[in-house]
């Protein structure tokens, strides 16, 4: 708990991320670094899931990822859906899959994809 002044206090491990990754999925999937993460599986182009080594309480986490395509393309690009059906459904308690996509790109396979999850764990 942090306590700021002299009524203002917080839980600190709320604020702070559960689970993140640091991979590349360019030519193969090779995880640089991470933390909370048990796995994470290609299922295609651009199309990739993480799992969770302990579990969220519920859906209700927020998912941050990023990325950047093969340098060629110059291309900077975001996973701001679970799929490229624009739906939630990859959104689950142990895991979170994601499209990662440019507009006017479509899926593109990215050299350096970063992802932090925060949320309460069960």
């Amino acid at each position: 708990t942090v306590t700021v002044g002299t009524t203002a206090t917080q839980s600190l491990e709320q604020g702070l991320a559960k689970a993140w990754y640091n991979y590349e999925e360019y030519s193969i999937t090779t995880v640089r670094d991470s933390f909370g993460i048990s796995s994470i599986t290609n299922n295609g182009t651009a199309d990739s899931a993480a799992s969770f080594t302990n579990s969220f309480n519920n859906v209700g986490y927020s998912a941050s990822i990023l990325a950047t395509a093969h340098p060629a393309t110059h291309y900077s690009a975001s996973a701001s859906y679970a799929n490229s059906n624009d739906t939630a459904d990859g959104y689950l308690a142990s895991s979170h899959r994601y499209y990662i996509h440019n507009i006017g790109a479509g899926g593109i396979a990215a050299t350096f994809v970063t992802g932090q999850f925060l949320g309460d764990l069960a």
